[in-house]
């Protein structure tokens, strides 16, 4: 390719100056098609490799976001589960955690209370972003 590639957003065009594709590919597909078609063939393409390209490009952010979620929920959890170990632990060696009225067990009651909340948020937050998800690749098909 020689010369530059300007861009205008606000009239959503793009400019490519002398261009140079080599290769059998294009030069195959054109050949095919009447020399009158050949700038309507090379628009064609363009607008499908594009296509393409904002298909593969949602498609990995949308696997991105699904491979986030699920780590930063597994990590959560792992803390959750941590703290109430140690916690648990700790109160025991001084508190008995059975002892109706025990600090342990109340502090037992609001561990359980938190991990009970937790799994209720990771559940409406998953089925929400699992909403948001399947209607971004439904958009992504219809684009393309």
């Amino acid at each position: 390719m020689r010369g530059p590639i300007k861009l205008s957003l606000s009239t959503n065009k793009v400019n490519i100056a002398n261009l140079i594709v080599k290769g059998p590919d294009l030069s195959s597909l054109l050949a095919a098609q009447p020399e009158s078609n050949w700038e309507r063939c090379v628009l064609d393409i363009i607008a499908v490799g594009t296509a393409a390209m904002l298909r593969v490009q949602t498609t990995v952010d949308v696997d991105f976001i699904e491979k986030r979620f699920e780590m930063l929920k597994s990590q959560f959890e792992g803390a959750l589960n941590t703290f109430e170990k140690l916690i648990t632990s700790s109160l025991s060696k001084r508190f008995s955690p059975t002892e109706n009225g025990s600090y342990t067990r109340h502090i037992g009651e609001l561990v359980g209370g938190a991990r009970k909340d937790f799994q209720t948020w990771t559940e409406d937050f998953s089925k929400l972003l699992g909403t948001y998800l399947i209607q971004t690749r439904k958009a992504v098909r219809w684009v393309s």
